[in-house]
């Protein structure tokens, strides 16, 4: 049997998405994750994967420590696929090659940061071309992702990976929780690591737009990030709930009314969808990612928090236009499933 070797520095909510979705879509090859454990962003319970028969590795140390165990690990399980997952493993396992077929999915790339100047970024965007060498395939699980990969390495193999989260229903709109338009008392959350890319300071100014408004009693933020956040988000009355298991993080969303997701610079966002399957309303800010999708953005705080009051008037009508457009936006355009990339890869 053929064996992908996962790698990641961040097994957070996109990229454990995007494994897990791999590793579900390729049941016939055998996987195993090597991953760092991080502080500010706890892995998720393994269980699920384990319960998939991955076999899974810490991934500990610094720069040199790293590559020195990725490449142990290699000459144990001699990986027919090395698939590295986000900057700094692709930044690693790229830096001299290996016996297997180096695949590479960013889910963000340096040069996307809008935290730095021009000339740090231009070296974001030299470093991964230089890296692009011994790269086998990319593969892309965004729309914006794929759209930049496909601008920039025009001779590379690229693929749009076709996943099980792709799949939108009305189902899961009206079996999993019943939005209500009625009462005054709402609930709004965000979700994921707090940083710069989440633009904390943006979200509070919209926060304060929508309190200007009224009708919102709570507003939360769902993850965890640096303590300079949380002390910020702790005076403005915004609660931080910390990371979440799977039926904690439900019991917050099935009384959520509505979502806001404000990143200055992503690839997805994957918690996008991941909302959306909840059949939560999301008010989504006007950022590049955002013009490769087919939902509404907006660019002030002021246009965000009117939009969310928008959301209250009719939020189920809102949630099910969101589903309809994902679906009929992901129905027409080329994805494969990564089973056959891995395939393909292989010939």
């Amino acid at each position: 049997m053929n064996k992908v070797l996962h790698v990641t520095e961040c097994l957070n909510t996109g990229v454990y998405l995007a494994i897990k979705g791999s590793i579900i879509s390729s049941p016939d090859f055998e996987h195993h994750l090597l991953y760092e454990n991080r502080k500010d962003s706890p892995s998720p319970d393994l269980l699920a994967l384990h319960h998939l028969g991955v076999i899974t590795y810490r991934w500990e140390g610094g720069l040199v420590k790293k590559r020195i165990q990725l490449n142990i690990i290699q000459k144990k399980i001699n990986p027919n696929i090395t698939h590295l997952h986000s900057s700094w493993a692709g930044f690693i396992g790229r830096l001299i090659p290996m016996n297997s077929r180096l695949v590479y999915s960013s889910h963000g790339f340096g040069f996307q940061r809008k935290d730095c100047n021009a000339i740090f970024r231009f070296a974001f965007y030299l470093i991964e071309i230089i890296l692009q060498m011994n790269t086998s395939a990319n593969i892309a699980y965004m729309p914006y992702e794929y759209a930049l990969l496909r601008n920039i390495l025009k001779s590379k193999k690229i693929y749009f990976a076709n996943m099980d989260f792709w799949n939108f229903s009305f189902a899961g709109i009206n079996n999993k929780r019943k939005l209500s338009s009625s009462s005054k008392n709402k609930q709004i959350v965000s979700i994921g690591r707090i940083t710069r890319a989440k633009d904390p300071y943006f979200f509070l100014k919209v926060v304060i737009e929508i309190r200007k408004l009224g009708y919102v009693d709570d507003i939360l933020w769902i993850g965890d990030g640096a303590i300079e956040y949380r002390e910020l988000f702790r005076k403005n009355k915004i609660k931080v709930t910390g990371w979440l298991d799977d039926e904690e993080l439900y019991q917050i969303l099935s009384v959520t009314d509505a979502a806001l997701l404000t990143s200055a610079w992503d690839s997805g966002p994957a918690t996008l969808f991941q909302l959306i399957n909840y059949g939560i309303p999301v008010i989504l800010r006007d950022f590049p990612a955002a013009k490769y999708l087919p939902l509404e953005s907006f660019s002030s705080p002021v246009e965000l928090a009117t939009n969310i009051l928008k959301v209250f008037v009719a939020p189920e009508e809102y949630a099910e236009n969101q589903v309809l457009r994902l679906n009929n936006f992901f129905q027409s355009i080329h994805m494969t499933p990564i089973s056959e990339i891995y395939m393909e890869i292989l010939r």
